[in-house]
């Protein structure tokens, strides 16, 4: 009930697209996700981000096209998790993304 829970439920914030930065490559190395920054100077490997199951889908699914709401109607789906959860973690892993410059917003819903 806090203003945090309000604030990631408020409207238009899961009305946002996004869209994977052509700049980070993913690569499966077993069962493993990586992300890569392709561009820049060598630090960026600094950068490297592991992907647990749950966040490769939500990668694979930040295509441009899906809002954040489609994703999490697919997190609910495929991973049984509950729709409250299921949006409070897309919110703070998308954010994270942004924040390392990963995704980008294609829209300007909820900015």
């Amino acid at each position: 009930m806090g203003k945090t829970k309000e604030a990631e439920n408020r409207p238009g914030k899961m009305q946002r697209i996004l869209k994977q930065n052509p700049s980070v490559m993913a690569r499966t190395i077993g069962d493993e996700v990586l992300l890569v920054p392709i561009k820049g100077e060598l630090a960026q490997l600094q950068q490297i981000y592991a992907l647990n199951p749950v966040g490769a889908f939500i990668w694979e699914n930040l295509d441009g096209v899906r809002d954040l709401e489609q994703l999490t109607t697919g997190l609910i789906s495929t991973f049984e998790v509950e729709a409250e959860e299921a949006r409070s973690d897309l919110t703070k892993y998308v954010e994270e993304l942004i924040d390392r410059d990963f995704v980008f917003e294609v829209n300007g819903a909820g900015s």
